[in-house]
């Protein structure tokens, strides 16, 4: 089962501590990046529009504009 199944990457990310020499932080950098999970963001344009309200904003149409 994958790091991510287990919720074990949460722990070790999420602890802060020290670590005791550049050894030790390289071999978790490496076991990190070995393990990296990728996210799969893909939404259609409508999922963003709502999702990701923010960053697509909504301009009004001439359509909406007669209505007014």
């Amino acid at each position: 089962m994958g790091l991510i199944a287990t919720g074990d990457w949460r722990e070790r990310q999420l602890q802060p501590r020290r670590i005791g020499d550049i050894e030790s932080l390289r071999a978790e950098v490496a076991d990190r990046n070995m393990h990296q999970a990728k996210a799969d963001w893909q939404f259609t344009t409508a999922d963003a529009r709502i999702k990701l309200k923010r960053l697509y904003p909504t301009f009004p149409t001439k359509m909406a504009e007669s209505r007014h």
